[in-house]
């Protein structure tokens, strides 16, 4: 292929200026080009997109024409800054596709001979496609880079085609409009599609193809309380494959029971993770990541106790008449739910709630305070804490009773 465009650009630079017939009523006039005949073959040059150029004629002369297309370069041409010529020689500014032809410069040696070399421009041509296939999870940012395109607008498409193309250049999530490159913030699902850059005309160029996915989805009861078993189950839709972490630190499957990937192949994953006898080790954060351009992007629960906290007992003397105060706090603190509960010193009697009378408070929290102690007082005390279906309990230290002596 590269040869074959080398030819084309052959025939090109020998037609630019050739003396050839033209049509004139049916009759055939001849025509003389402005270059000099009989020139060597030019010198041919390949022109990133956007790129400078400079052309030094190899010669020495007082003065130095320079030619496109075997016209010399005009002098609105060079007061427009596409082309500065600095002595013997010429340049070009941010080449584009219409800067593509025939260059010259000629001139007149020391000995009266005039002079000329020549090179045929070209534009890059890439083989091969820019388009960029990304992926990224919601809430993200995608870079667009528009900078190397005619034309720096940015366009958005849902399906592959300029038909229906929305101009997104100036959107509130878009930012770098003044530059060409352009960064989509806070995606969403919907950001899905194709992206163009260019003019606002059918010429605009397709870039990237995004497809913004969700983040797994994660369930399972994440308050438990002391050697419960917990099974967290993890859901997700794409072909990144899904791992569990605790506190950002990837699990080691191995040591883990983590169950297995499913469907993989239509995109469906299933990944869960089975936690059994639970201690305040097993707290943390849990999350079930997947991984895009090397950052792992989690979906998380965080796994808590329901358990009594430290101040939990009696404060106070065990004595008719006395006061008492009873902490039954969890370290859930008001969200909880607490009953104060208490069975008879002798028989099979049940714990029952504590009924609040006058001498008895509830000061909510799972705060309590019994004053003005009567035998009536005396049994076994135990406190009850709930919260989102869990459900603790445990016995006081200390048992109210009143040895006869007193």
């Amino acid at each position: 292929m590269n040869k074959l465009f080398l030819l084309v650009l052959v025939i090109t630079a020998l037609d630019l200026c050739s003396t050839r017939p033209a049509q004139n009523n049916g009759k055939s006039k001849k025509t003389t080009s402005s270059c000099l005949p009989g020139q060597k073959m030019p010198t041919f040059k390949i022109i990133a997109l956007y790129d400078n150029v400079t052309l030094t004629c190899p010669f020495l002369a007082q003065s130095v024409t320079f030619l496109k297309n075997c016209k010399p370069i005009a002098v609105k041409q060079i007061a427009s800054n596409k082309f500065t010529i600095s002595g013997n020689s010429l340049t070009l500014t941010r080449y584009v596709t219409r800067d593509n032809g025939k260059y010259s410069c000629k001139g007149t040696d020391a000995n009266g001979q005039t002079k000329e070399f020549t090179w045929v421009l070209h534009i890059q041509i890439k083989t091969s496609t820019t388009v960029k296939d990304i992926e990224k999870p919601v809430n993200d940012a995608v870079m667009i880079d528009c900078r190397h395109f005619v034309g720096k607008q940015l366009f958005y498409s849902h399906n592959k085609g300029l038909k229906g193309k929305t101009d997104i250049t100036n959107n509130r999530r878009v930012l770098g409009t003044s530059t060409g490159l352009y960064e989509l913030f806070a995606l969403k699902i919907d950001d899905t599609g194709y992206y163009y850059c260019g003019a606002d005309d059918d010429s605009s160029k397709l870039a990237v193809k995004l497809v913004v996915r969700e983040l797994p989805k994660v369930s399972g009861k994440s308050l438990v309380k002391v050697g419960d078993n917990v099974l967290f189950k993890c859901e997700y839709k794409g072909p990144q494959t899904i791992a569990w972490y605790k506190d950002n630190k990837k699990l080691d499957v191995k040591s883990k029971a983590t169950g297995k990937l499913m469907n993989k192949r239509r995109g469906k994953q299933h990944l869960n993770l089975p936690l059994t006898n639970i201690t305040s080790d097993s707290t943390g954060i849990y999350g079930c990541g997947v991984v895009f351009d090397n950052s792992t992007f989690l979906t998380t629960i965080k796994l808590e106790l329901l358990e009594f906290a430290k101040m939990f007992g009696t404060y106070g003397n065990v004595k008719l008449n006395s006061s008492l105060w009873v902490n039954c706090r969890s370290n859930q603190g008001d969200k909880a739910k607490y009953s104060l509960l208490k069975k008879p010193l002798l028989g099979s009697g049940s714990y029952q709630k504590v009924q609040i009378v006058s001498r008895i408070k509830d000061y909510s929290g799972g705060l309590y305070s019994i004053s003005s102690l009567t035998l009536a007082d005396e049994g076994y005390y135990k406190c009850r804490a709930s919260l989102n279906g869990v459900t603790i309990e445990k016995e006081l230290d200390r048992v109210i009773w009143f040895s006869p002596t007193l």
